[in-house]
């Protein structure tokens, strides 16, 4: 007892005030997990009960010697130069987050970007005007791959500046206790993350999508114009997209948890669903997936038809947001805006959420392995 707490002593000392928080509540959270467990075994055997103490001890020491290994790959981070092997193995497994979700799409731009491209050319198109100079740019005989370096570019700076702030946000959710549950505090720091984020990340968007309309000199004004009027369609459309697919995916996964909660709470014991533990397969998962990407797809879908439009115009037709609503269900038809390029922008978050949802974790666990010491 005294080595431990000397041990826990010396490790605290070293620590910074996060760190302490950090090891404290990972500590507490491994204790009380451990402890009900045991509880529960422990009303079928009385002998487990004596086995308590010894695990919850052996636990603990496997926390602190991660803690003084974790420690200890701080320091030699600290002591390292920019350009030392130390230092950046450090930096990519303290962010394996932001790396594995980096790598994973930009990767998986490869493959679905022609659909991008597509949905774009298909919604700036005009029925009966060459607004878009589709026609005269010939954009349907150029390569669908146009703009990619540019998406690429904004994926890598989006992902690493959203995820960044997403973790800060949520850590000072978590320490102000602002919500009940973990999914309302995940959800405000992701809405509060993609709006800082977006004026960033719109730079590359805007450009890509001239880009991807051939337009032949895309001028510094050409640009800002496009910015300027897409922004706030693709703003509105990136927070309904973010809110309704976390939510219907939290309530695909958790739809039993939710109906006992708000319909069963009040009912006798013998009148509640009284299924166990979740059991999440990954069929659920994909089914979830599926479920949530259309139907924020479906629902975001007029936004980012009137965002495209606007960016896209190389004739002055539409004068703002109110105006494009207008011209389009009058001229084109209300199938235009609410489903211009459907299939096509469905398809495209469908892969992009498969690959992210079959080899995210495990290539975080990769990352992680392999810049260890």
């Amino acid at each position: 007892a005294e080595y431990m707490g000397e041990l826990i002593g010396n490790l605290f000392e070293r620590m910074s005030d996060q760190q302490k928080e950090e090891m404290r509540e990972k500590l507490d959270s491994e204790m009380i997990k451990r402890h009900r467990s045991m509880r529960d075994l422990a009303r079928k055997s009385f002998i487990l009960q004596n086995d308590d103490r010894n695990l919850v001890d052996s636990d603990m020491q496997k926390l602190l010697e991660q803690a003084r290994i974790d420690q200890e790959q701080r320091r030699k981070y600290e002591e390292a130069q920019i350009w030392e092997w130390n230092f950046w193995r450090y930096l990519i497994k303290q962010n394996k987050e932001i790396f594995s979700i980096n790598f994973l799409e930009v990767n998986s731009l490869l493959i679905s970007y022609p659909l991008l491209t597509i949905k774009t050319r298909i919604q700036s198109k005009h029925r009966a005007e060459d607004v878009a100079h589709f026609l005269k740019n010939k954009v349907d005989q150029q390569s669908t791959y146009q703009g990619i370096s540019l998406q690429m570019f904004g994926t890598l700076l989006g992902n690493t500046v959203n995820v960044s702030l997403y973790r800060y946000f949520s850590y000072l959710m978590d320490e102000k206790k602002m919500f009940n549950s973990k999914f309302q505090t995940n959800l405000a720091a992701f809405l509060i993350a993609d709006t800082i984020t977006m004026p960033i990340k719109f730079l590359f968007e805007s450009r890509r999508t001239l880009a991807q309309m051939s337009v032949p000199r895309i001028t510094i004004n050409n640009w800002l114009r496009a910015y300027g009027s897409g922004f706030i369609p693709s703003l509105v459309r990136d927070l309904i997209f973010r809110g309704l697919y976390m939510g219907c995916f939290e309530l695909s996964l958790h739809h039993n948890r939710y109906y006992n909660e708000l319909f069963t709470k009040s009912l006798p014991d013998e009148f509640r669903n009284k299924e166990s533990a979740e059991k999440i397969t990954f069929t659920t998962k994909l089914n979830a997936l599926v479920i949530s990407t259309l139907i924020a797809v479906t629902l975001t879908t007029p936004f980012d038809t009137i965002a495209v439009k606007l960016m896209t115009q190389q004739l002055p037709k539409y004068s703002g947001i109110i105006d494009c609503v207008k011209k389009v269900i009058r001229e084109e038809g209300i199938l235009k805006l609410g489903f211009g390029g459907y299939w096509a922008r469905s398809s495209y978050h469908l892969i992009n959420g498969l690959l992210v949802l079959h080899l995210y974790a495990p290539l975080r666990n990769i990352t992680e392995e392999a810049f260890s010491d």
